[in-house]
């Protein structure tokens, strides 16, 4: 989606009052990430063309204001500036002067008369120059691909600098360094991943619970930490009997500064609650315990109905265009048994998270969006946002272990009220 939208929706929240943009904010939510963009470009379009139709028409017979500043662009900076007098490359300076008409004999009667020592004089600073601009291209080449890795926007800037450009280099040339180096950054990436992905999950270790930490005997809790490592775009149906699909699986948002995976997020929240929830005394289980899985949606809503358990919880971290949404969110299935029930808990649950955290609790909301609710909807079943890597700060918190640690208190104080 063009830019121009996202600049055009945050500037309409701006001027909304707290509890519109509040309300705003839910609806988008409530839809599936692949519909948002154009759910924020008809929001756009739909409010710029009210503005159109209540401004005042133009008189007849004028032409609009508007059409003046475009009819005719200015170019006078443009015309006063002659590019080819802008970079005269200065002429290399010649030991000896050659008649324009002069002949082969001449030309080697000249030759012959320099010194040996003058030609030995000449070709030293050549050949340093060589032997420097070697080393050049060589350092240069290296701090590309490292500059890749770690950040793409850095590369046009980085040969701005070895070549002693004073503005970003937009050659075609330029463009074709770019894509060796960010090509360099895929292949290390996609060697990190393969490295990731044989590796298994480390075993969590034995967790400290508070001293006013509930007792959960006896509860069953089935805890699914949302996405994966791969994203499988093999279309499921939303919801029983639905003709519409979606995607079984992805893997998720990606953090605005440090690019925190959302499914590596999940999975470590997860992980610490089921550890600080077992050693309360309940029975957890995982829809999955590791990244490296191809699980579709259905299949973990199916995985919870089949445990019957006291509560069904999906754990994410989701990201939306403005990137001052900072909170805790909860949703729960439109349809199904507990309805009523499950607004209650899940305000229950995202007050206590968002208050572990110090962050906001922004409600929670109703949806036949996400297909592992309405598939999970004859159980009691949450879907909670922790926080936002769209967000700075939500980003950073999410990271923090002690965060987690708060969040796994917090989730097994709630499962002491059911």
């Amino acid at each position: 989606m063009p830019q121009d939208y996202n600049a055009g929706f945050k500037e309409i929240l701006s001027r909304l009052a707290p509890d519109k943009k509040k309300e705003l904010y839910a609806r988008m939510h409530s839809l599936p990430a692949e519909e948002r963009e154009g759910f924020i470009r008809d929001f756009v379009q739909k409010y710029d063309a009210r503005k159109t139709h209540q401004a005042k028409p133009a008189p007849q017979g004028k032409a609009p204001k508007k059409k003046k500043v475009h009819e005719r662009p200015s170019e006078p900076a443009v015309k006063k500036v002659k590019p080819e007098k802008q970079h005269k490359p200065e002429k290399p300076a010649k030991p000896v002067k050659v008649p324009k008409k002069a002949d082969r004999s001449e030309l080697k009667k000249t030759e012959e008369e320099i010194k040996p020592s003058d030609k030995k004089e000449n070709k030293s600073p050549l050949l340093s120059k060589i032997i420097v601009g070697i080393l050049i291209a060589l350092l240069g080449a290296g701090a590309i691909a490292i500059t890749a890795i770690n950040n793409h926007e850095d590369i046009s800037k980085l040969l701005s600098i070895i070549r002693g450009e004073t503005q970003a280099v937009e050659t075609a040339a330029t463009e074709n360094e770019y894509k060796i180096a960010a090509s360099l950054a895929v292949q290390t990436s996609a060697t990190a991943a393969e490295t990731e992905a044989a590796t298994p999950a480390p075993t969590p270790t034995p967790i400290e619970i508070k001293a006013d930490a509930p007792d959960l005997t006896g509860l069953v809790i089935v805890i699914d930490p949302g996405h994966q490592a791969e994203t499988d775009e093999t279309e499921e149906s939303l919801f029983p009997g639905a003709t519409v699909g979606k995607p079984r699986c992805t893997s998720g948002a990606v953090g605005v500064d440090i690019n925190t995976r959302e499914y590596e997020v999940t999975l470590e929240i997860a992980l610490a609650a089921k550890a600080y929830l077992e050693a309360c005394g309940a029975s957890v289980i995982l829809t999955r315990e590791t990244n490296d899985v191809n699980l579709s949606n259905q299949e973990r809503a199916d995985i919870a109905v089949a445990a019957s358990p006291d509560i069904f919880i999906r754990i994410h971290a989701d990201s939306v265009p403005d990137s001052e949404v900072s909170g805790v969110i909860a949703y729960v299935p439109e349809t199904g048994s507990y309805v009523d029930s499950d607004k209650k808990l899940a305000d229950s649950l995202g007050t206590l998270v968002a208050e572990a955290q110090g962050i906001d609790y922004l409600g929670c909301f109703a949806t036949n969006a996400y297909t592992g609710l309405n598939y999970a909807d004859s159980v009691k079943s949450v879907q909670l946002v922790v926080g936002f890597l769209s967000n700075s700060e939500d980003e950073a918190r999410l990271n923090d272990d002690a965060n987690t640690y708060e969040i796994a208190a917090a989730i097994a104080e709630f499962c002491g009220e059911l």
